[in-house]
């Protein structure tokens, strides 16, 4: 049964299925409002079970790898992040919109929606009726039961839709195992089965269409989705209710029946009403738009769009890597093994993602004398795909491991072209059923492996240039170092100098001798030390580390105590204590805040209060970010002052004051990635805002100051 199943999931494969136009929408609107949340977009995203499915399986793929993989849409939403949810969804409106031009559904995705919506919240209704205590998994187990329906429609349009016309359940089943030896409960349960998940949502879907007397004795969310899949049957077919069934799996009664159907119908009429769905209206006709090169270059371009920032935004070589997997990921719904090439050894290294198979780290390949497909690809600079079964000759071992590792009877390998050589190749498993989808795609592949290899590329070319720009600054120093020694050995010399001619002076002065022997010890051991500086090396640059930010602004203003002992001026703090720590520069931050508590004391000459205040989950500019807030009830900034506030100008402190302090700050932001704002006003004062960004690491790393 395992060939006709993979045939059919390469067919109707999961990136190419559609989601409900109307959810698409709303979701597009959503992630760009300054106001987004995951709750708001999990809401949306459990209205439609193929961006649901999508979701799922992205976040329960290897690199997301969790002792307990997720059944929770929002807590996929969360570990993915915001910008990797918003190329998700950009990449899936995509892909319907061109899928349309080339691609007719035969069926009625309306009917279908309603369908798996009302199975849905039956599900989730008879679970709390019922006393399951997941009533969110038996949800999404109502939302995927038709999945396969889906995968058939989009493999086989002509033939599923002569099938969906007969209605009932029971003729669609017997059909689907006349035409392809495998039933629409069986391939959903399959794609689920990928994900891996400990529960029995798979098996749930499995066996929805059972008679009801077979799966009395199966687990309880087997025997919810068996009821609430004849629930919703019934309901959009305008029958009765299955009394007898509601009644053999948990002793319904009639009435208690009908108010779950009930409860169900009205809750997917409120979801309709809201995506402004007209359920009554005839189905949509089946798309005839031209299927032009046309389209289908836009399709290539569009969605290469949507994974570009993906790329962009990678700031080390493992990001870059992890970027390369999700973009894979999202567009071909495929996990690669990225190898990359190691000048120095001139070997392709895997590049070892969190979460992947850990035999990876392990995998080093010469690119002189290896027989691996990967280095074929590498050397030869073309896409290498073959087949363990019927390849000539006997396949290398590590190919064999590398098939394993990925999932495939075979490998594709496609090389990574630099700018004046080859950068890696990311490896991905094939089989006889997924051979023909990747041939169809592989103008797409290939561009996006352009696209990635020019990602690839810049890292390198900025590597390259910090390492010049290093090696410049570090000789420059030197010289310098170099240039004062040679400066500071002109006075000792006269100092020795004069030391011998009052030695010869005081011949007779034992006293003053020995005391002049104590000066030229010392004169030798400043110019020792002074000596030492032509070794020094350029310090390591300081590494982010786990900072507890509360902890870092309290520091702060233990240290200005001295500075406001005796003046009218009031600290008040206001911390986040559920704030965890962030992976930052703590110098640089302390530095930043020190020089923003200073100037709000010395503006204060009067008097008055300075409030300092944190603040978790921030959105800003697409991402998550900590708040620190340094606030003042000083005499406010003039406006002349605000507009160039962060550029170097004449200081309005007075003599001593070089003007520098904001434009530094300013500076150190930068540096930490954040943003700085201010409000300023003669009545209110001055309150400055830091932003930061997010990143609690992966929990390792020391707190500061422990």
């Amino acid at each position: 049964m395992q060939a006709p199943i993979n045939n059919l999931l390469e067919k109707g494969h999961l990136t190419k299925l559609p989601s409900l136009p109307s959810v698409l929408a709303e979701l597009l609107a959503s992630i760009n409002s300054d106001n987004v949340s995951f709750h708001h977009l999990s809401e949306l995203v459990n209205k439609d079970p193929v961006l649901t499915a999508k979701l799922l399986a992205v976040g329960n793929s290897a690199l997301f790898y969790r002792p307990q993989q997720f059944t929770s849409v929002e807590r996929v939403m969360i570990t993915l992040g915001l910008n990797l949810m918003k190329t998700i969804i950009v990449a899936a409106a995509v892909q319907q919109f061109f899928e349309q031009l080339s691609h007719g559904m035969r069926i009625d995705l309306r009917r279908f929606w309603r369908q798996t919506l009302s199975c849905a919240t039956s599900a989730q209704a008879l679970a709390s009726l019922t006393g399951y205590h997941q009533p969110n998994e038996a949800y999404l187990a109502g939302l995927m039961c038709n999945l396969g329906q889906l995968v058939m429609a989009r493999g086989y349009p002509d033939k599923y839709s002569a099938i969906m016309e007969l209605g009932d359940d029971a003729s669609v089943t017997v059909l689907e195992m006349e035409q392809f030896e495998v039933t629409h409960g069986e391939l959903g349960a399959t794609i689920i089965d990928g994900w891996q998940l400990h529960s029995y949502l798979a098996d749930a879907v499995r066996y929805h269409h059972e008679p009801a007397p077979q799966v009395t004795d199966a687990p309880h969310p087997v025997k919810i989705l068996n009821l609430a899949s004849g629930l919703s049957a019934a309901a959009v077919e305008g029958r009765e209710p299955p009394f007898e069934d509601a009644h053999v799996l948990f002793g319904l009664t009639r009435e208690v029946t009908h108010s779950v159907q009930k409860q169900a119908r009205e809750q997917t009429a409120e979801v309709a009403a809201a995506l402004h769905l007209d359920m009554a209206a005839p189905p949509e006709p089946a798309d005839h738009v031209h299927r032009g090169p046309m389209a289908k270059a836009a399709r290539e371009q569009a969605l290469l769009g949507a994974v570009h920032q993906q790329l962009k935004h990678a700031s080390d070589l493992e990001s870059l890597g992890e970027a390369i997997f999700h973009c894979t990921n999202i567009l071909f719904g495929l996990e690669p093994q990225v190898f990359l090439h190691d000048a120095e050894s001139n070997s392709l290294t895997a590049l070892p993602l969190t979460g992947q198979d850990w035999r990876a780290a392990e995998m080093n390949l010469p690119c002189e004398g290896s027989d691996s497909l990967v280095v074929h690809a590498f050397r030869s600079g073309e896409l290498v795909a073959e087949l363990a079964v019927g390849a000539d000759g006997a396949w290398p071992v590590v190919d064999r491991q590398l098939c394993d590792m990925v999932g495939g009877e075979g490998l594709y390998c496609i090389p990574l072209k630099g700018e004046s050589v080859n950068l890696g190749v990311p490896a991905i498993g094939t089989n006889p059923s997924r051979q023909p989808m990747l041939d169809e795609i592989r103008p797409l592949f290939e561009l996006f492996a352009r696209e990635a290899s020019e990602a690839l590329q810049r890292f390198h070319n900025r590597q390259n240039t910090r390492i010049v720009e290093t090696d410049e600054v570090e000789s420059q120093f030197k010289a310098r170092i170099r240039e004062l020694v040679h400066e500071t050995n002109n006075p000792l010399g006269i100092i020795r100098n004069y030391r011998y001619l009052l030695g010869s002076q005081m011949e007779s002065d034992p006293q003053a001798q020995e005391n002049l022997r104590v000066v030229q010890d010392e004169i030798e051991r400043v110019a020792g030390l002074i000596r030492r500086f032509t070794e020094i090396e350029i310090e390591e640059e300081v590494k982010p580390r786990a900072v507890d930010v509360n902890q870092l602004v309290g520091d702060v203003t233990r240290l200005i105590e001295p500075i406001i002992a005796g003046s009218e001026i009031r600290v008040e703090s206001d911390f986040d204590e559920a704030m965890p720590p962030i992976v930052t520069r703590y110098d640089l931050l302390k530095q930043v805040v020190l020089n923003l508590v200073k100037n709000a004391c010395e503006v204060m000459e009067q008097g008055g209060s300075l409030t300092l205040a944190t603040q978790d989950y921030i959105y800003w500019n697409d991402r998550e970010c900590i708040e620190i807030v340094v606030s003042d009830s000083g005499p406010g900034i003039p406006p002349h002052v605000l507009a160039n506030l962060f550029k170097p100008v004449p200081s309005t402190k007075g003599e001593g004051h070089a003007g520098l302090g904001l434009s530094i700050v300013k500076n150190l932001m930068d540096e930490l990635e954040g943003f700085i704002s201010c409000r300023s006003s003669e009545k209110k004062g001055t309150r400055f805002q830091l932003l930061l960004p997010r990143d609690i690491g992966d929990e390792k790393g020391e707190l500061s100051g422990q």
